[in-house]
């Protein structure tokens, strides 16, 4: 097989070439900005993490006003619970449903944010005094100033068997038992 004096020129001038590229590593400033990224998003759910263990705290005081300041909410707020319709003076009412039978026990507590977005979400399972589990959950917005407030929030609860009774607060995640 022979080769045309033109196919040498070309893979002589492709090997020049590409002898002449540099690989470069990736920018700091490209790395940085990316874990600045992960870190604001851990700081968010650390945050939003904050304010939902303090409301329990408030709650088991008896503190339902304070729970309520707490988790910050926005107006209009959508409250789904027992015993209440929609409107921010309805998440007092949610809230003094969870006080009644305290104290809580925060057995399961699983928080998300998007910052880039601007979007904070919780779950939460709970157990009051009497063996109810309840379930909590909230979605977060963040204002351009940057604080956090609750957009809407859903409260319900269902029945504990004997058998998860004996194990509770065991089961915690970020939170067991506060009061």
């Amino acid at each position: 097989m022979r080769r045309r004096p033109w196919t040498m020129a070309l893979s002589a001038a492709i090997g020049l070439a590409l002898g002449a590229c540099r690989v470069e590593p990736t920018p700091r400033a490209l790395l940085d900005r990316r874990q600045g990224a992960q870190q604001e998003a851990q700081e968010a759910v650390t945050e939003l993490r904050t304010y939902v263990l303090a409301a329990v705290r408030a709650l088991d005081r008896g503190d339902a006003s304070a729970a309520e300041a707490v988790l910050n909410p926005d107006t209009p707020l959508t409250v789904l619970a027992p015993d209440t319709t929609r409107g921010a003076a309805d998440l007092r009412v949610a809230l003094r449903t969870l006080r009644r039978d305290a104290p809580l026990v925060v057995e399961q507590l699983t928080v998300s944010a998007d910052v880039r977005h601007g979007w904070g979400w919780f779950a939460a399972r709970l157990r009051d005094a009497r063996g109810r589990r309840w379930h909590w959950s909230g979605v977060y917005r963040r204002e351009d100033g940057g604080a956090w407030r609750l957009a809407a929030t859903s409260l319900a609860y269902g029945s504990v068997s004997a058998g998860d009774r004996s194990d509770a607060g065991t089961r915690t995640t970020g939170g067991g038992r506060h009061h």
